[in-house]
């Protein structure tokens, strides 16, 4: 298993989604 790749991944999605999130 792969818990600190799923991690990396996740956790740039959360960026992305509160960047977009502050540009409204």
């Amino acid at each position: 298993m792969t818990s600190f790749q799923e991690k990396l991944e996740i956790e740039k999605l959360i960026e992305q989604w509160i960047q977009g999130r502050r540009r409204r």
